[in-house]
């Protein structure tokens, strides 16, 4: 027998409700999709948010076309500001419901040691990349509770969400790519941070700093390839503790993104 509930997601089989969908701007919502866009869904509490994504997402998954995830942050919210704890909730929480979801286990094998690799401030970027990659299907993933990630954390959460910029190491190479690119994607200053496992390797002038700057203008080290961008910075000889990476708009005196994982690679 059906019920009202207001205690939790519905569903249709058990509780009275009006069709989840009914209730969004579908089109729009399948236009955001195909247009590979960002969107957010806004409204109070107990109202159907949940119970929308939840629709939404299995409406996408039968229809064949996506790989479509659903997933609550809400549990990294007992890591507080502790960046690591917050994304390692996030990371093993999302890589359970794709198991779930999809029967899709390769998140379940390779998160940990992108996180021990990357560090919490690109772990998140670099999990959904190579996820991404790893299928032909398009992936959509549906977030919710993400307000209740706090502070630094849920900075370095959302940084890595909207960063436009992949960066990858092969040996002593750091590749940054764009696609689709624009111009004022490239205006901003790269940063490019390196920190030596051993402090002796710098010389005596960064020594004081505690890492050699090296950033650099896209207009020395780029190119563009049809729609995409590439940027490739050469590292130092020396081994390195730890690698900064991210774009810096001195006139706005801001960081428009960063990310940071370790050395290893060396």
């Amino acid at each position: 027998m059906r019920f009202f509930n207001t205690s939790g997601p519905v569903v249709a089989a058990d509780h009275y409700c009006i069709p989840p969908l009914d209730r969004l701007n579908l089109s729009a919502v399948r236009r955001f999709v195909r247009e590979k866009r960002y969107f957010v869904l806004h409204a109070p509490r107990q109202t159907g948010k949940t119970s929308v994504l939840l629709t939404l997402r299995d409406l996408l998954n039968a229809e064949g076309d996506y790989r479509c995830v659903y997933v609550n942050v809400e549990g990294g919210q007992a890591g507080r500001e502790d960046a690591e704890q917050v994304v390692r909730t996030i990371l093993g929480t999302l890589a359970l419901r794709a198991s779930a979801t999809l029967n899709d286990e390769f998140l379940l094998e390779v998160w940990s040691s992108i996180l021990a690799e990357f560090g919490p401030h690109a772990a998140v970027q670099v999990a959904l990349t190579r996820w991404a990659e790893a299928h032909p299907k398009p992936l959509v993933l549906l977030i919710d509770e993400i307000d209740a990630l706090l502070g630094d954390a849920l900075l370095s959460v959302l940084r890595q969400l909207r960063a436009d910029w992949d960066v990858y190491r092969t040996g002593r190479k750091l590749t940054y790519r764009k696609q689709p690119c624009a111009p004022a994607d490239v205006q901003a200053k790269f940063v490019l941070h390196v920190t030596p496992a051993d402090p002796e390797d710098l010389s005596r002038s960064r020594q004081r700093y505690g890492f050699d700057n090296l950033g650099f203008y896209f207009d020395r080290r780029g190119m563009r390839r049809g729609d995409q961008c590439i940027a490739i910075a050469h590292l130092p000889d020396y081994p390195s503790g730890r690698i900064r990476v991210g774009q810096w708009l001195s006139n706005g005196n801001r960081t428009v993104w960063d990310a940071e994982f370790s050395g290893a690679g060396d």
